[in-house]
């Protein structure tokens, strides 16, 4: 009886410590899992960008000789008073092109997008970027762990995000942005009483 006593005790023992190492995977696993949201990574280079995306109406192109951290002259396209430096947007006017991939393969394809608000605006701005064919909208960065399907840029809010003031009158924003296929995006921009609608072909 003892004998069997001591095995049981045993037995449970070894149970207990094998659930406490599947729990100590499980929790592993959930920390260094990446953050996105995207809980599908992709399994290898996005295509090219479609060439076929809708048109859209041509935005505003704002150009400065100095601007902020810039070196040199820049361009802001948009329409006021949200405006994203040419810098990181590709070539042509409509539709607009982004290189997800640039520096190679990434499970979570992503790109950074900064964003200048102004002159003199201070209410928040709303951002969001859907993919045409599906409608599912992309996934913004907040930090390193939040994530949100729609980026607010809000003058009297703090975050990680925000660049402050790069020159008197604007607000400064950078913006992590993710995609799970290439494809043709339309980035909506929206604040009290306005708008914008861009497409962006998207792919590497």
């Amino acid at each position: 009886m003892l004998v069997q006593l001591r095995a049981l005790v045993l037995l449970l023992v070894t149970v207990g410590v094998l659930l406490s190492a599947c729990d100590g995977q499980r929790m592993t696993r959930a920390v260094t899992r990446h953050p996105s949201p995207s809980a599908t990574p992709v399994a290898g280079l996005l295509d090219a960008p479609p060439t076929q995306c809708p048109l859209s109406p041509p935005l505003d192109v704002l150009s400065f000789s100095q601007f902020g951290g810039f070196v040199g002259s820049v361009q802001f396209v948009g329409h006021a008073p949200v405006w994203i430096p040419r810098p990181y947007l590709g070539g042509g006017t409509a539709p607009l092109s982004i290189d997800f991939e640039q520096n190679g393969y990434t499970p979570f394809p992503q790109t950074k997008i900064v964003w200048e608000v102004g002159p003199d605006y201070t209410h928040p701005v709303s951002v969001q970027l859907l993919d045409l064919r599906t409608g599912a909208p992309a996934w913004w960065s907040l930090d390193a762990t939040h994530y949100t399907q729609t980026f607010v840029l809000d003058p009297a809010a703090t975050s990680v995000h925000d660049h402050g003031a790069p020159e008197p009158g604007w607000h400064e924003w950078g913006s992590g942005v993710f995609i799970g296929a290439a494809g043709c995006y339309a980035l909506h921009v929206t604040w009290p009483g306005g708008s914008w609608r861009t497409i962006i072909a998207a792919g590497r």
